[in-house]
């Protein structure tokens, strides 16, 4: 098993854990969505706030995973990676969609991470008096993956940069 898929599952099993942890802790009815200023304007029963965390982190987990070993079955023609006919040559195909299958595991380990994360607030959040998110910690996080994102996608050409000539056999 690939590195990044033991982190997807790692990632996944703590949200689990966390939920177990904290569904005795948790009121009748628990915020749902916050608003302006990271104060909850939105409730949800407990049991159906986390079903529905638990669908969402199955769909995470799921799309990222089930991706990358769907690739293999997906034509050339729909695959859009830059000098997509060079990396995706027959003698090259198999090794570069398992890099990309690598590449779309670790991007759901960070999606995975970013989501617990707003999961532990939410749960904080719960248990307040005036349930709120605390707007600083909210922008950093989504900086941080936002910016994740980026590297992810800079990493993501530099791998598949066309090779320079003479080299192209050597990639």
């Amino acid at each position: 098993m690939r590195t990044s898929v033991l982190f997807c599952w790692l990632v996944f099993l703590a949200g689990v854990l966390l939920s177990y942890h904290y569904y005795p802790l948790l009121p009748e009815s628990v915020p749902s969505h916050f608003g302006s200023e990271g104060k909850a304007d939105g409730w949800m029963e407990k049991d159906a706030f986390l079903t529905f965390m638990g669908i969402l982190g199955v769909s995470i987990l799921g799309l990222f995973l089930v991706l990358a070993r769907l690739l293999r079955h997906i034509p050339n023609s729909l695959i859009n990676l830059p000098h997509r006919d060079y990396w995706l040559a027959p003698e090259r195909r198999t090794e570069t969609l398992e890099r990309i299958g690598d590449m779309l595991a670790w991007f759901g380990v960070a999606t995975l991470c970013f989501f617990l994360a707003i999961l532990k607030m939410s749960f904080d959040a719960a248990l307040m008096e005036d349930p709120r998110l605390d707007e600083g910690i909210m922008t950093a996080l989504l900086v941080g993956y936002l910016g994740y994102t980026a590297l992810w996608v800079v990493r993501l050409y530099a791998r598949f940069r066309k090779p320079a000539p003479g080299l192209e056999g050597s990639a």
